[in-house]
């Protein structure tokens, strides 16, 4: 009972894992991916292999997802609990977007042969507090536009695919 090593108040450790996808409907779906450890040495003392013993992030992602002939669409808010086993760091330096919106779009096969194609996001992003100040690391949103058109030409002996894009970044 009065164990140095697993003292009592460690007992009662919990580990949850969740993985789910469903499809609301024909175009429609969704995500879990949900990890949690109650604490920061769960991984390193309940563990028999060596790879699991040394994980130091757990995804927690949850996303909405839309796809149809020319377009996708993937709308997901994702964190990690970061682990620090033993004494951890002095900080933590997690990262999450909350929210992120990514989209597809392709239109192959146009006038003249060409094919449109737009990739795009937007990413509200935070990095954990900083301890001195207590102020956030990081907080910014990224904008991200792809648009590119391409020719192309192809053969039974070869092919030939000349294109042109622009990628487009903003933080703030």
């Amino acid at each position: 009972p009065h164990d140095k090593t697993y003292p009592v108040e460690k007992l009662n450790r919990i580990k949850l894992d969740i993985q789910h996808e469903h499809r609301f409907f024909k175009n429609w779906k969704g995500n879990i991916d949900f990890n949690y450890v109650g604490d920061n040495n769960y991984f390193v003392d309940l563990e028999q292999d060596i790879d699991n013993a040394s994980i130091t992030k757990l995804l927690q992602q949850v996303a909405l997802s839309y796809s149809s002939l020319h377009w996708d669409h993937v709308f997901q808010l994702e964190k990690y609990q970061i682990l620090y086993p033993l004494d951890g760091p002095i900080y933590k330096d997690d990262y999450h977007r909350e929210p992120q919106w990514a989209f597809h779009a392709l239109y192959p096969q146009q006038a003249y042969g060409l094919t449109f194609e737009l990739d795009g996001a937007f990413t509200h992003f935070t990095h954990h507090t900083n301890p001195i100040d207590g102020h956030p690391v990081t907080i910014g949103q990224r904008y991200q536009a792809r648009p590119g058109i391409s020719l192309p030409l192809e053969t039974p002996y070869s092919y030939f695919k000349p294109r042109v894009q622009l990628d487009y970044l903003r933080d703030d």
